[in-house]
């Protein structure tokens, strides 16, 4: 609740506070799954490009090979796919987290939402006639009774004064 002379200040001000608030939670909520996620997506281009490099290596290491009479020139082609394959499942892997990952992150954030806005006209929140008149009233009457007892304690110390001389 914002309390102020001026309406568009009150709204403008209570608008960014929830805004900002909200905004601050949700990043609380969801950085380490946010962090996961980011971490994913920069490694998955990684493993999608040492599964292709291996890929062609292979395909140019077959082309050399024509004669595959020879168990040794199998070698470098069984290496080359073996690579393949793990560099494959790893990136199935990756992949996988990666959309599990995004799940996640989605499912930290927290669904937030304004059920009451503030809107134009706003309450305008007065004091009301019965308590002015009472604050006033307390108040004159206080003065009143001041002044009094200062007239009287004058009074009072002139008359000790004189009985004393």
């Amino acid at each position: 609740m914002v309390t102020s002379h001026s309406e568009k200040f009150s709204k403008v001000f209570t608008d960014n506070l929830i805004e900002n608030t909200n905004h601050f939670y949700t990043d609380i909520r969801s950085k380490k799954a946010k962090e996961t996620l980011e971490i994913l997506e920069k490694a998955i281009p990684n493993a999608k490009g040492k599964l292709d490099a291996t890929i062609s290596s292979k395909a140019s290491v077959q082309d050399a090979n024509l004669n595959t009479a020879f168990a040794e020139a199998q070698v470098p082609i069984f290496k080359e796919q073996i690579n393949a394959q793990v560099y494959g499942t790893a990136y199935t892997e990756l992949y996988k987290n990666l959309e599990m990952a995004r799940f996640q992150y989605l499912k930290s954030i927290p669904l937030m939402q304004i059920i009451d806005p503030a809107n134009y006209p706003m309450k305008k929140i007065k004091v009301s006639k019965l308590i002015t008149a009472a604050t006033f009233a307390i108040t004159t009457t206080l003065i009143f009774l001041i002044i009094f007892a200062l007239i009287n304690y004058s009074k009072f110390r002139k008359n000790r004064q004189s009985n004393s001389a």
